[in-house]
């Protein structure tokens, strides 16, 4: 199973709708459960979690053999400001 992180952004929608169209079989993960059933395809699991939750992490990681990370873009900055320094 593939789980695609940021399963509700723009980024993430797009490559869980494309592995999805695909036949891959793949989990939505998201911090926002209204959100993830306003966006993610129907038929589509969805695992709520966040990056400051290990907790829930270790639960949302539970089965999955290929993790799609897509960052928010706040981590996306944050992550391009250290490798920066």
């Amino acid at each position: 199973m593939i789980l695609v992180t940021g399963a509700s952004g723009y980024v993430g929608g797009m490559a869980l709708r494309c592995l999805s169209a695909m036949g891959h079989p793949v989990t939505a993960m998201a911090r926002n459960p209204r959100k993830a059933e306003e966006t993610v395809p129907t038929g589509v699991p969805i695992r709520v979690a966040d990056y400051d939750d290990v907790a829930s992490l270790k639960t949302s990681f539970e089965g999955v053999s290929v993790s799609c990370l897509l960052p928010a873009t706040a981590m996306g900055e944050m992550y391009c400001a250290t490798m920066r320094t």
